[in-house]
């Protein structure tokens, strides 16, 4: 659907690259806006300074007015008031009284005022949180939709575009993120420099052209900056500023910005920082070419999947009913013991079972009611918590059960009342059941909240909420975040590091640039042969491709090295002879699940046939699983500082994962319905992050096979999360004394290491299908993060019934394409 929108704009690169790809999907442009220092008269002979703005860029304002002709498009101006009052990363509406941010709020307002059409606000931000929050956090309370379309766009996959040059000839390549404004036709010069390496002498290069970037490049090069990532380069670390002077057609209609030497004046501000004060400006018009089409948008996207997903999508389109044995085979369970502790301690975060609770003389209460009902009663269980926290920052992860998927927009009104007054809600999962629900309960709501002794921990508490429309992943519009983390061991201290326990919001496959389900198969082969939609439709391969990109990518950010169990929810299928079966999307999404972990880039393979004879070379352990094969996002391998999902390195020496298999486990569980009714939703019980490589924390996996009390068969899959102790340095094993003798000293007394144990255990499907397989007490005694049952041949005990979370699944399988009665994950924080 094509927007209406409102075009911030600083004059720098970013703001006007975003433009353009609002532009090229469709949005109408109605309006640009600009906010300028207070002051905009001073005198040459007067002493300048920048503002420097962490949120706006200010340098070059003086020439601004002139977009409005180059453009065509109206412009709207206003001063910049106040100052940065907070300062986080995270903005929090409510406490922003003289904040510099909410300039923005009164720009727009006006805006709208006399563009009452526009629903959505475009920006330039690349990779600053900073920005971007304060963005989203006026646009929400406007009710503006939020485009960000650059966010991420540095370390997404490298476009691979067909186009028409002005020449007229075919071009295709692979570029970054400044070729790309060189390709679009952008001129970005450089208007302000404020960083080592960099001097006046780079002021007015033209960083949109391959002379200016080797320049700023070598400039970069001097104290070893341009390889601290992309953001260098573009300036993120506020580097350098620039100001567009020209750009495509179809966005400088009617001319371009000309500045002549003698109207360029460099200030310098000391410590490394000069700019260039512009006295005079003007607008040369274009010269209209007959018959070119200057409306027409020419701009690379990033490809929708990088080279990982790219490798999975390959594979499942090879996949059949076929893989059924070697997969089988490839997920075999060690046969391994549980994990013992020597103490259990309290669970750092525990889950509620909420429902309704509604008035009998209610004889059919509204989807509204029974949400509201469920909303006082969370708030009412949290005030006897003793942390006194707001459910904002005590409630971790939410899984919603409806009985409608319909019920939905009526559910969320009443239930973002309780997530109010901070940016990071928890993050969610959305799922109908039908009638698998106890009768008279059309939506229950499990919440994972903190425990009591975890102040600390919720002081901690992280989170990431993106709310604008880009290439990355979905944006979560609403209460909900994709994703939170908190301490693995919240066990009272002062520590903010350490390992984390993250929580990651269901994933659907969206395209995130335009927030709908793709019909057709829109992804080019990894190669770039082909780039342009195909005409096959989008099979159920292609979209649990893309949503588990999207679950990749979430834990990227958050910097997710293991993943605990997840689940593939489907909906109901009520055509038996629909493809693919039940078993075979179990076996698709196995099969993606595990591609996507033991995926490596090809030059990789190929680097490892040349070395095979190299004695000194790395084991073939390493050669699989090296974490600097295994990087994301990436053509090369990496190093140890860029993020790894996985990261095998985190993985304990003694765990029997060093032999070949580690892949978590995955199942598929049948529901009525999903968002959007989409066909396909991924949901990780757990990702862990910060674990350190060789430090004091690691992960170990076991996994075994078995029978419960009733001797049904069951599978057990262990993740543990070890930390050790700090050492104590107070102790020394041996030290010297002054006559040169060995003074032994008393051994340090023992300490435990603290762990953190996810048990994911499922249940076989009993051979007879009038059997029933009864959860037994013990399987439920210790803290239960979710329990998955079909319902049709499952029990839960009565003891358990209503408080137990139950996802009620008319149907459940594993990644061998077999049916399960039931799977059950628990987390438990012990010592060792």
């Amino acid at each position: 659907m094509s927007l209406n929108v409102i075009a911030l704009i600083s004059g720098g690169k970013d703001s006007f690259f975003s433009l353009l790809h609002c532009m090229a999907h469709g949005h109408n442009v109605v309006a640009l806006a600009n906010l300028h220092p207070e002051t905009i008269d001073a005198k040459d002979d007067e002493d300048e300074e920048d503002l420097n703005s962490f949120m706006y860029q200010t340098v070059g304002h003086q020439v601004l007015p002139l977009y409005a002709a180059a453009t065509g498009l109206p412009l709207y101006r206003q001063p910049i008031l106040g100052h940065a009052v907070q300062s986080g990363r995270e903005y929090h509406h409510g406490s922003e009284e003289g904040d510099e941010t909410e300039s923005m709020t009164r720009l727009l307002r006006r805006v709208m005022a006399d563009h009452p059409e526009a629903n959505a606000v475009c920006a330039g931000a690349l990779l600053s949180t900073y920005q971007r929050t304060r963005v989203e956090s006026v646009a929400v309370r406007l009710g503006l939709v939020s485009l960000a379309y650059l966010w991420k766009y540095p370390i997404l996959p490298a476009s691979i575009s067909s186009y028409i040059s002005s020449a007229g000839a075919s071009m295709s390549t692979i570029t970054d993120y400044l070729d790309d404004l060189t390709a679009a036709g952008f001129d970005a010069r450089i208007i302000k420099v404020a960083s080592g390496g960099l001097d006046d002498s780079l002021l007015w290069t033209n960083v949109a052209t391959a002379a200016g970037r080797a320049r700023l490049q070598r400039a970069l090069q001097r104290l070893g900056l341009a390889d601290d990532g992309p953001g260098s380069m573009l300036g993120e670390g506020g580097e350098y500023e620039t100001l567009v002077v020209d750009g495509p057609r179809a966005l400088f209609r009617d001319g371009s910005l000309s500045v002549d030497d003698a109207d360029k004046r460099v200030v310098h501000e000391g410590g490394g920082t000069s700019w260039l004060r512009i006295k005079t400006a003007t607008v040369v018009p274009n010269e209209k070419t007959e018959g070119v089409d200057d409306r027409r948008v020419e701009v690379r996207q990033p490809r929708m999947l990088d080279a990982r997903f790219s490798a999975v999508l390959e594979l499942l389109k090879e996949a059949s009913a076929d893989t059924t044995e070697p997969l089988a085979a490839s997920l075999s369970l060690t046969d391994e013991t549980p994990f013992t502790l020597t103490s259990t301690q309290p669970s750092a975060v525990t889950t509620w079972r909420v429902v309704p609770e509604l008035s009998s003389t209610s004889s059919s209460p509204s989807i509204a009611d029974a949400t509201q009902s469920v909303v006082d009663q969370v708030r009412q269980r949290l005030q006897y918590l003793p942390n006194n926290l707001s459910p904002t920052h005590s409630v971790v992860r939410t899984l919603v059960v409806l009985r409608r998927m319909a019920d939905f927009p009526a559910f969320n009104a009443v239930y973002g009342t309780l997530f109010t007054g901070a940016p990071n809600p928890p993050s969610r999962v959305t799922i109908a059941c039908g009638e698998e629900l106890p009768e008279g309960v059309d939506v229950a709501v499990f919440l994972s909240v903190l425990d009591d002794t975890t102040k600390t921990n919720a002081a901690h508490r992280q989170g990431l909420h993106v709310q604008s429309r880009s290439y990355w992943a979905p944006a979560n519009i609403g209460p909900y975040s994709q994703a939170v983390s908190v301490l693995a061991h919240g066990d009272g201290n002062n520590s903010s590091s350490g390992p984390r326990v993250v929580s990651i919001a269901g994933q659907i496959p969206l395209v995130p640039a335009t927030m709908e389900l793709s019909d057709q198969v829109v992804e080019a082969r990894e190669g770039g042969e082909n780039v342009q939609p195909s005409s096959s439709p989008a099979s159920f391969s292609f979209h649990a491709t893309l949503a588990l990109q999207h679950l990749w990518r979430i834990g990227i950010d958050l910097d997710v090295q293991w993943w605990g169990s997840t689940v593939a929810y489907v909906p109901r299928q009520t055509d038996e002879a629909a493809l693919p079966s039940l078993s075979t999307s179990a076996l698709l999404a196995a099969q993606a699940w595990r591609t996507a972990h033991e995926w490596r880039p090809k030059s990789e393979y190929d680097e490892e046939d040349d070395d095979e004879e190299d004695s000194d070379g790395p084991d073939l352990w390493d050669r699989k699983f090296d974490a600097r094969f295994a990087m994301y996002g990436a053509i090369g391998g990496g190093d140890e500082n860029t993020p790894q999902l996985p990261d095998w390195r985190v993985l304990d020496n003694s765990s029997p994962a060093k032999s070949g298999s580690a892949v978590p486990p995955v199942f598929l569980a049948e529901v009525q319905e999903l968002p959007r009714s989409a066909p396909v939703e991924w949901h990780a019980q757990a990702g862990f992050s910060h674990v350190s490589t060789g430090g004091n924390s690691s992960i170990q996996v076991r996994a075994w096979t078995g029978t419960d009390n009733s001797s049904n068969k069951t599978w057990t899959y262990q993740t543990i999360l070890k930390t050790a102790p700090p050492r104590d340095d107070n102790y020394d094993d041996i030290t010297d004394s002054d006559d040169d003798t060995k003074d032994s000293r008393p051994a340090p007394p023992p300490r435990s290491s603290r762990v953190v144990i996810q048990t994911t255990t499922a249940w076989a499907y009993p051979a007879d299908t009038k059997a029933t397989v009864t959860l037994s007490d013990a399987a439920l005694a210790q803290n239960v993060d979710m329990v998955y049952a079909d319902m049709h041949v499952c029990r839960v005990p009565d003891t358990f019934v209503g408080t137990t979370p139950v996802v009620p699944c008319a149907s459940l399988w594993n990644g061998r394409g077999e049916r399960l009665a039931a799977v059950v994950v628990q987390t438990i924080h012990g010592e060792v």
